[in-house]
């Protein structure tokens, strides 16, 4: 193991891939073995500086998201052509944004500054971005209708499909299954953590909502902490 830290903040570029025994595909070293309680903590430490950046990021998107929404069905009306249109203008204008802010997340993770203009840096890779929602999507309402644990099982599987088509530069379906196949190494415990965090962030809305300041980036960062530690990170500046 080397002695420099590997989430310290690089001047040039971050080349971060945890060192194990296991291996995953291309992506050699995979930590496996992360803890809930080691990545809640480091999520919490990683705060300062990072909310403020992330919830104006989070309420930009929410605005455009549902602005657009109540436009194109304003517009569409009963046409049922409008409306089809519409939704593929939807994803191809709001997924570039999720990822934007995942990608917030997995940056700040390594210990680099977030910048607001991250959450537009991916419309260059629109298309791709919205195949892979969209197909992750069917894949979940078929495995929810057959037998509902095949849909619950692809919903966590897939989360890190996105970050992985930006940041990794993979395919549509390289992208999928990495996702699925590394999750699946930890898949109870990822789920757990998940539940964890969307208790935590329904009782910070209680108080007003003014603690979805504090928990809505915690939760970004952990999914972060969680991909940095499965895939490792390769960013260029």
């Amino acid at each position: 193991m080397s002695d420099q830290n590997p989430y310290s903040t690089p001047q040039s570029n971050v080349d971060y891939r945890p060192e194990t025994d296991e291996e995953f595909g291309e992506f050699s070293g995979g930590n496996y073995n992360w803890t809930i309680n080691d990545v809640l903590n480091e999520s919490w430490a990683k705060l300062s500086g990072f909310k403020l950046v992330y919830v104006v990021g989070f309420i930009v998107y929410l605005i455009i998201a549902q602005g657009l929404s109540f436009f194109l069905n304003l517009l569409a009306g009963d046409s049922v052509g409008v409306v089809f249109i519409g939704n593929l203008l939807l994803g191809l204008i709001t997924y570039p944004l999720m990822a934007g802010l995942m990608m917030m997340g997995i940056k700040r993770s390594a210990g680099l500054e977030v910048n607001f203009s991250t959450l537009f840096d991916y419309y260059n890779q629109a298309i791709p971005l919205f195949v892979v929602s969209l197909l992750t999507s069917i894949f979940m309402v078929v495995g929810l209708i057959l037998l509902v644990i095949p849909g619950i099982y692809l919903m966590v599987a897939y989360m890190f499909a996105l970050p992985l088509l930006v940041e990794k530069k993979l395919g549509i379906w390289e992208a999928m299954e990495t996702s699925r196949q590394a999750i699946t190494q930890c898949w109870f415990r990822f789920f757990g953590l998940l539940l964890l965090l969307a208790l935590i962030i329904m009782v910070s809305i209680i108080p007003l909502g003014i603690g979805l300041v504090w928990t809505l980036p915690m939760s970004a960062l952990c999914m972060g902490i969680v991909y940095r530690e499965l895939f490792g990170l390769d960013f260029m500046k």
